[in-house]
């Protein structure tokens, strides 16, 4: 299995980096800034995905458990990326 799964930039031009997971699994993304240095990790739901990464959010689509789909907004804890 690779180690990554996919990319992103947020709108601070920081890169997020998903770990490879299975279907099933929570997305785990590791976070770097424009430098490269690790911010942290954050993990987000893994019945969806991420739409759009503002400087204290992210925005995406998400499945609830009959199958629905809900636009969700996360916010981010700076300091401890949490979603």
């Amino acid at each position: 299995m690779p180690p990554h799964q996919e990319f992103r930039l947020d709108a601070g031009g920081n890169l997020w980096v998903a770990y490879y997971r299975l279907e099933e699994e929570p997305v785990r993304w590791a976070v770097f800034d424009p430098d490269g240095r690790w911010l942290g990790d954050i993990e987000a739901p893994s019945n969806g995905g991420v739409w759009d990464i503002g400087n204290d959010y992210v925005l995406g689509v998400w499945r609830d458990d009959l199958g629905v789909e809900q636009v969700r907004m996360y916010r981010l804890a700076k300091g401890g990326h949490q979603v």
